[in-house]
């Protein structure tokens, strides 16, 4: 018997020879599965899980539940499709338990005509019960929450804030003032009642400029609020609400979960059957964790009490196509390596739109985000949290639109990431001390080949009520923050913000060709105080600054 040998994959004295046998065994690969890829289909309407996979593989003998998908899906192979039938809802969370590869993904997507097909937890409130003890309040039963936390509810396809005290339409858009605090467990405000008590609610506590923090109470007693340990110690002066609690119901379509008892209550007056309530049950709607080559195309995803899509890890996964909607915390949340989302809508997040932060080379291209933190308390805690998108280290953010971003329009990322040719409009209302586009280096290290190119950023709002300085605003149009540094600024429009641009312990940027104007407090503001380095090494040139101009055309873009 001859001895086994390593095939020779390239031979030298050959070379074209041999790249024509790696040509011929990629297309032998590339062929293989496309001729044997399988396209499964679910219809609500007419599937049925007890079919075979054979049968499953017809339009017209589909499986029917998300359940059915994931029983089967380590079974898929590279290249095969499920496709869900346009105009129907599919209730449950996809969980991906299978990789593609780079030349045949495995692909969900949808079939027939009509609207997408939806994806959802969203489930319907009936059987009201009036609750004698408030007035307006109505309850139903909800025993199909799975979720830990109740955190997204609809009236007539609206989301609805949970309840608080004050109510947001109040003065200081319902901010408290607390006088003095002790540690990271406790406030006291001397103007706080002991009735109503509010043992059991949340306290949700305006701790900078840029971050809101909350807790659940664990005592009230006079004007003293105790709650479990908060990463950030409360700012005396500053501001507080208090939310998650039945009394703070007061206007319509407030709401308030007990997950003892699993009931709703929602404030609805005094005829709530006139009114469609539904309530996320589930925390996700598709989960992926380490998986690669994974494409979701035009489906709708609706409504979840964490994040809707999460892709955590994994290799070239791609959204496309795609509505989210009604999120509890993120719309999008992407990680791995090439993470792409691209021509799709994101709209109502309590947290971020879309976050690829914690990725590399992502792209994300050519979306609407509407609605991001848009509720104070139901958003993420921390540093931050509430950006319409949240780029990475080689990533891409172009040709996107922003819309109503409570903090961030846009964050930059790390090495080699762009932000190009995106609008942003309406951002810094919860929160401030940001920018329409910011970024941060936070610890003092070296940047290359980062860029802000072509955006037109446009109304920073500004967030001062819960301050100790309420009657000032700081929402920046571009604002490159401690030890930024490695950044190009070229051709960007910014108008009717605090400041056009604001650099803070910046070093070694090109800014030039950029519009300025329309700013309260100046079109360019650089500062160093003792949090990072001097500015240096700037260069600044073919930059137009106007001043308070131009007002009426600004408005009407």
């Amino acid at each position: 018997m001859k001895p086994w040998r390593k095939p020779k994959i390239f031979n030298l004295s050959n070379p074209i020879k041999s790249l024509m046998k790696l040509i011929f065994s990629f297309l032998f690969v590339v062929m293989y599965f496309m001729a044997s890829a399988k396209t499964y289909y679910f219809s609500t309407a007419s599937g049925n899980d007890s079919r075979t996979a054979t049968e499953a593989q017809s339009a017209s003998t589909p499986w029917k539940t998300i359940s059915k998908l994931n029983s089967i899906f380590s079974t898929l192979q590279p290249g095969d499709q499920v496709l869900f039938k346009r105009g129907e809802i599919f209730v449950g969370t996809i969980v991906i338990s299978k990789s593609g590869i780079s030349t045949a993904p495995i692909t969900i997507g949808a079939f027939g005509s009509g609207n997408k097909p939806v994806i959802t937890s969203l489930v319907g409130l009936s059987s009201w019960t009036a609750n004698s003890s408030y007035p307006g309040v109505q309850e139903s039963a909800l025993s199909s929450v799975v979720s830990s936390k109740v955190n997204v509810v609809l009236v007539d396809q609206k989301i609805q804030a949970i309840g608080r005290y004050p109510n947001f339409t109040d003065s200081n858009k319902g901010y408290l003032t607390l006088e003095s605090h002790s540690g990271v467990t406790t406030i006291t405000d001397k103007e706080l009642s002991s009735s109503p008590n509010w043992n059991g609610g949340e306290i949700v506590i305006r701790t900078n400029r840029w971050t809101i923090d909350k807790s659940a109470i664990t005592n009230h007693s006079g004007g003293t609020i105790s709650f479990n340990a908060m990463e950030r110690e409360a700012r005396n002066t500053y501001g507080y609400f208090i939310q998650n609690h039945i009394q703070t119901l007061d206007k319509f379509g407030e709401w308030y979960y007990n997950p003892s008892t699993k009931k709703m209550a929602v404030y609805l007056g005094s005829n709530p059957s006139s009114y469609k309530v539904q309530v996320a049950t589930l925390d996700h709607l598709l989960t992926s964790s380490n998986y690669s080559y994974i494409t979701i195309d035009n489906l709708d995803f609706n409504g979840c009490n964490n994040t809707t899509v999460v892709f955590n890890g994994g290799t070239k996964n791609t959204i496309q196509n795609c509505s989210v909607a009604n999120s509890g915390e993120d719309g999008i949340l992407g990680s791995g390596t090439g993470f792409r989302v691209e021509n799709c809508s994101v709209e109502d997040s309590y947290n971020d739109g879309i976050d690829v932060s914690k990725g590399n080379s992502a792209i994300v291209r050519s979306s609407i985000i509407k609605n991001c933190y848009t509720v104070p308390g139901m958003g993420q805690g921390g540093n931050g949290q509430g950006g319409g998108i949240r780029n990475c280290t080689g990533g891409l953010v172009e040709y996107n639109q922003v819309y109503n971003s409570g903090y961030v329009g846009i964050e930059l990322g790390g090495d080699n990431s762009t932000v190009q040719y995106n609008y942003v409009e309406n951002f810094a209302f919860i929160k401030d001390d940001n920018g329409g586009i910011y970024t941060s280096n936070g610890t003092n290290k070296t940047n290359t080949g980062r860029k802000v190119i072509g955006n037109i950023i446009i109304n920073g709002i500004g967030a001062p009520e819960g301050t100790d300085s309420p009657g000032s605003s700081s929402a920046d149009g571009i604002y490159l923050d401690d030890n930024t540094n490695g950044v190009e600024l070229y051709g960007n429009t910014v108008a009717n913000c605090n400041r056009g641009i604001y650099l803070h312990n910046t070093r070694s940027l090109v800014i030039r060709a950029n519009t300025f104007y329309n700013s309260n407090n100046g079109q360019i503001l650089m500062r160093h105080d003792n949090l990072g380095d001097p500015l240096r090494n700037h260069t600044i040139t073919q930059n137009i600054f106007f001043s308070k101009i131009l007002t009426q055309l600004t408005s009407s873009l």
